[in-house]
């Protein structure tokens, strides 16, 4: 008969355990759903060094996911050092299809290294044992995490559609259409169900830069970096200039793809899986609420996508937003007021007292 601990083990479940109180063995804390984040420095750090460049999605977990849990057939999370696992802040949706370098600088573009981060390949069991239904409850992991962050990738075909043929809904082709989360059903989804919780939506469209040396080899996972920094260099070879990564903005597609959003012709790579989900979204929250707020973030992320202090103030941690002095406190007011984005607006109120600044929100609303 397994003990609890070895049932977990069969499952491929990670836990931790508190030696708080002597003789007495706590409950095990799974470390699925929202608390399989992983941690922000970690990712960039560490686990972006383990991509090649131009590596999508999907070839990560084929080419290191996979092989890494293939013996236990549990989620990577339960691989990894349990400082770098914690309580997720944000859920990030993304296409499997699109570049992974692109999903992580996304993420560091907007959070903090000491924070955790719920993606789905790292949290969800990739191997199809039975735990893995409960993985695939998205809804509940997004609304529990508090805030989504949305990375869509620059398509040059949607950018080159004139206002008149997005209009239309036409000329995106299959292949431009994997790679951007808008015409993911899945992705669509997770939208209705922060609309549902009333939480915020950070969308981020562009690309990665990345400088400094990777790895030829790919190391195994392990412990997060001893560096909070932006930048690490190759401790197996002392001579490696300092890996970074960084998010490039690019909004050029954003107001064709605002005439392009709607949930109903978006894709799934099982149809069955499509049905159902627009079955439900038609349900609750609806299709139009779903698409009012993907067309919302599409507006909203071409007037604030370049402003890191705010988008950071969106998602939970305000004191980069607090410490801004002019001019680009101006401006961060400026942008938070023409999105509509109150919990910037009032980490800026609170932060400088609100002399002044109830008439400067509202010219600045009137001027973008």
């Amino acid at each position: 008969m397994f003990s609890g601990r070895e049932a977990l083990d069969a499952l491929g479940c990670c836990y931790l355990r508190s030696s708080a109180t002597v003789g007495i063995e706590p409950p095990p804390v799974l470390l699925r759903g929202v608390n399989a984040g992983v941690q922000v420095g970690w990712l960039r750090n560490t686990f972006a060094r383990q991509c090649q460049p131009g590596m999508s999605t999907l070839e990560v977990v084929q080419q290191i996911i996979k092989p890494a849990t293939e013996a236990r057939k549990c989620r990577y999370v339960a691989l990894l050092d349990q400082h770098v696992v914690g309580r997720a802040r944000a859920f990030s949706s993304h296409t499997w299809k699109a570049p992974i370098h692109d999903l992580i600088a996304a993420i560091t573009h907007v959070m903090p290294d000491d924070a955790f981060v719920w993606i789905d390949i790292f949290a969800v069991l990739q191997w199809p044992v039975p735990e893995q239904a409960v993985d695939l409850d998205f809804r509940s992991v997004v609304q529990a995490c508090g805030a989504l962050i949305l990375v869509a990738v620059h398509v040059p075909e949607i950018a080159a559609l004139t206002i008149e043929e997005a209009q239309a809904q036409g000329n995106v082709p299959d292949a431009a259409k994997q790679l951007c989360a808008f015409f993911r059903v899945w992705c669509l989804v997770e939208i209705a169900a922060a609309l549902e919780a009333k939480l915020p939506v950070v969308m981020l469209v562009g690309g990665s830069r990345i400088g400094g040396d990777i790895p030829a080899a790919l190391p195994p996972p392990g412990p997060v970096a001893a560096t909070g920094g932006a930048e690490i260099a190759d401790p197996a070879d002392p001579d490696s200039s300092p890996f970074t990564l960084e998010f490039i903005p690019n909004p050029s597609m954003l107001n064709r793809l605002y005439w392009l959003i709607d949930i109903t012709r978006a894709a799934a790579t099982v149809e069955a899986d499509r049905e159902r989900i627009l079955a439900e979204v038609a349900s609750s929250p609806g299709t139009e609420a779903v698409n009012s707020l993907a067309r919302g973030a599409a507006a909203g992320s071409e007037i604030y996508m370049h402003e890191r202090e705010l988008l950071a103030a969106v998602l939970g941690d305000g004191a980069p937003l607090a410490a801004l002095e002019e001019p680009a406190r101006s401006r961060a007011l400026r942008c938070a007021a023409a999105g509509g984005l109150m919990r910037p607006l009032k980490v800026l109120l609170e932060a400088h007292g609100g002399s002044g600044l109830d008439l400067e929100v509202r010219l600045s609303a009137k001027q973008m």
